[in-house]
């Protein structure tokens, strides 16, 4: 099981997209937000995000 350090660092190594971002892991099981909040998210830039 990865730790939320592991998880952190694998996402900073690597782009992944919106869908990817939800389910990678570092959200817990069930709990995992809405594509629309994690775009929200974003917006308000609770996470950084390349656009090309």
């Amino acid at each position: 099981m990865n730790s939320p350090t592991a998880s952190a660092t694998l996402i900073t190594s690597q782009l992944i997209d919106i869908v990817g971002l939800r389910t990678c892991g570092i959200f817990p099981n069930g709990k995992e937000p809405s594509i629309r909040t994690l775009r929200e998210w974003t917006k308000l830039r609770r996470f950084s995000f390349s656009s090309g």
